[in-house]
């Protein structure tokens, strides 16, 4: 040991070893790597297909059209308020020139779309042109071009099928189809893209020529430059910008698009930048991240927004503070942003307190079991919506929702929660801990907020599919979760087409082929009903809803409320008891017949003698949350009695659970034959 042909024998194994080792690392990295490049395709499809639904780019237009709307007003003001009084701020009349610069803009870009749009021919026929022409995104990229090196609300980057690196022509070519075809030839986030850079390019153009002007204003009233020059020097501005003023022109056209990116917010806000991060790094599991979150820098943007602008929050999370500090047209815009929202909280709040509009409806408590969804069900409650009479029918009331309609949906339901927090507050304070809890309250109402937007509906998704989980347990919740999974890979402009023949009610869906139905062709699915027994309507920007006796005391007493079981226990002897999933069919059944029974109930109980003359609110709440047991007692009896239909098909599944059930706690030992024979499992 220790000679020549020893140590090199030593020396050929350690390098073959450490070869083998390297290429095992690198075969994971490699593997690793191609998942994560599966996950990323997954992704791309998934955000094409969510947008490709055509009202999410109509809500889209509109958020930016009011943006811009509320930004333009605010420079008007600005520079009435404060234009031409201090040196380095707005100049009088800048928000002229910046409208100036915004039209040309505008009209620039619309006056190279015509003519594309009018030589379009399809099949060789102009008429037919005229239409496909304007479909066609690519006659939109060629008119509307970009200015910012491609920055988009989209948070996936494209052509993710095309990064497998298929050494084999045909593999690739076939998998670049492919990802044509899922990715509906990424025609949705280029649609977002472009019609984005329409409002970018017109602001971007505005803030241009409002720099300009305010420049040339101050230099000629420090006698810089003759007036008869002005008009000379602006132009020359415009055309030749500095880089200082270009910055400040493409900061100001991501600001009204909601595009700035995250960790230049320079704020609070800017911390959630490390929760995009994680996103986006997300490898393997990037699908499913971008499944729940497939945006976070745009309704971030949109808080930060609507922050600016509301007394408190502009403090606690923008650079207000930062920006009076700073002086100058920081400082003065910050100011003005802060109390043109106080006017319009100021204006708008009463709606909230006497219940108009109702925002996130902080005054119905939340048990974290699904409790206030159940509520505003039974009354048919929408959250962010103006509620006012109908004045066709006596306690019929219609409802406006707001949802999408970004900034002003959020400020507006803020307002409201202001007021119903001002009204709780006024009701009920005799003790520190309740105005803690409302304070509470209004605290968790910016959390749902921002998960009932638009854009972080995956939120809401989330919590849904944690309560499946809950109710139904992990392997039919891994099902359903895998059905709706799939099901949200149908096309988003299917769906809103499916939902013009469609009826305006909830359906329930627990199986596969009935989560793919939804909102697509939706005839044969059951019916979901509230606590009340009444069917649900779905969400809708205009809807309206009934007040009754029943519905108004629930709403006086706020009782918390459990989602009903969407299992049954059936009991097969002794320790051979299961919890069986109920299909969508028996489902309704069980919930409209509960319901039902409750509402009866109720309406026996608001009669009575001891529940009218009780005035404990607990005693109340307990007396009617005994008549919701009572009634969901019975309708399972209903549902589980040897008349129903049903019955035999619950038996068969619970046999089967049964004896999985079984099998496990058997731990491979066999049963005997008589067992088995016993439990029908030969």
């Amino acid at each position: 040991l220790g000679g020549e042909e020893d140590i090199r024998g030593i020396a050929q194994l350690y390098i073959s070893q450490s070869m083998n080792s390297s290429r095992a690392k690198l075969n994971v990295v490699k593997k690793v790597g191609t998942l994560t490049k599966f996950s990323d395709a997954v992704a791309e499809s998934f955000i094409n297909v969510i947008l490709s639904n055509p009202v999410t780019h109509i809500r889209n237009t509109v958020g930016n059209y009011i943006s811009m709307g509320i930004n333009n007003f605010e420079r008007k003001m600005a520079s009435r308020f404060y234009g031409g009084k201090e040196k380095g701020g707005v100049a009088a009349y800048e928000d002229v020139a910046k409208m100036f610069g915004k039209q040309q803009a505008a009209t620039e870009m619309l006056a190279a779309i015509s003519p594309i749009l009018n030589d379009a021919t399809f099949l060789g026929s102009k008429t037919l042109g005229k239409v496909t022409g304007r479909l066609d995104v690519r006659s939109y990229e060629k008119g509307i071009k970009s200015n910012f090196g491609g920055t988009s609300k989209v948070e996936v980057r494209s052509n993710r099928f095309d990064d497998f690196d298929i050494e084999n022509s045909a593999g690739a070519s076939a998998t670049h189809m492919l990802g044509r075809l899922v990715t509906l030839n990424r025609v949705p986030t280029r649609y977002l893209s472009v019609f984005d850079n329409y409002f970018k390019n017109m602001e971007y153009r505005s803030e241009l020529y409002a720099l300009a002007y305010r420049e040339t204003i101050e230099a000629v009233n420090t006698g810089i430059v003759k007036k008869a020059d002005a008009a000379d020097y602006l132009a020359d501005l415009v055309v030749n910008p500095t880089k200082a003023f270009t910055q400040k022109a493409y900061d100001a056209a991501h600001y009204v698009t909601y595009q700035t990116k995250l960790n230049k917010r320079h704020d609070r806000l800017g911390s959630v930048h490390h929760i995009q991060k994680l996103k986006n790094n997300s490898g393997p599991a990037s699908f499913l991240t971008n499944y729940y979150l497939p945006f976070i820098q745009t309704p971030t943007n949109i808080l930060g927004f609507v922050s600016e602008r509301t007394p408190g929050l502009a403090q606690l999370l923008t650079r207000y503070n930062a920006a009076i500090d700073e002086g100058g047209v920081a400082a003065q815009m910050a100011k003005t942003r802060l109390a043109l929202g106080s006017l319009f909280y100021t204006a708008t709040m009463p709606l909230g307190y006497f219940g108009v509009t109702g925002g996130q409806d902080i005054d119905i408590p939340e048990n974290f079991r699904g409790s206030k969804s159940i509520m505003m069900k039974a009354i048919g409650y929408q959250p962010n919506s103006i509620r006012f009479p109908d004045p066709r029918k006596e306690g019929k009331y219609v409802q406006v929702n707001t949802t999408g309609l970004d900034p002003f949906n959020m400020m507006l339901s803020t307002s409201a929660n202001t007021g119903k927090i001002f009204g709780m507050i006024m009701d009920n304070h005799d003790q520190a801990e309740d105005i803690k809890t409302h304070l509470l309250a209004y605290t968790l109402a910016l959390g749902e907020q921002m998960s009932d937007s638009t854009y972080l509906a995956g939120i809401s998704k989330g919590i849904q599919d944690y309560q499946t989980f809950k109710a139904v347990g992990a392997t039919e919740g891994a099902y359903r979760w895998g059905s709706k999974f799939g099901a949200s890979f149908v096309p988003g402009i299917v769906k809103q087409v499916g939902k013009t023949f469609n009826d305006d009610f909830n359906k329930l869906n627990t199986e596969f082929n009935e989560y793919m139905l939804k909102n697509v062709k939706e005839n044969n699915l059951e019916y979901d009903y509230s606590i009340l027994g009444d069917r649900i309507e779905k969400f809708g920007h205009l809807s309206s809803f009934e007040m009754t006796p029943v519905k108004e005391e629930l709403l006086s007493v706020l009782p918390t409320f459990t989602s009903i079981d969407k299992k049954v226990s059936y009991n097969f002897g002794p320790g051979m008891n299961v919890s069986i999933p109920l299909t969508s069919e028996e489902l309704r059944f069980y919930k409209k017949n509960s319901g039902q029974l409750f509402k009866q109930g109720m309406e026996q109980l608001i009669e009575d003698d001891n529940y009218i003359d009780e005035s404990n609110s607990i005693v109340k709440e307990a007396m009617i949350k005994h008549t919701l047991s009572q009634a969901r007692g019975m309708a399972k009896e209903f549902l589980l009695s040897e008349d129903n239909p049903f019955l035999s098909d619950i038996i068969v599944r619970g046999e089967d659970l049964r004896n999985k059930k079984i099998i496990t706690r058997q731990r491979g030992e066999p049963l005997t034959a008589e067992t088995e024979e016993a439990l029908g499992m030969q």
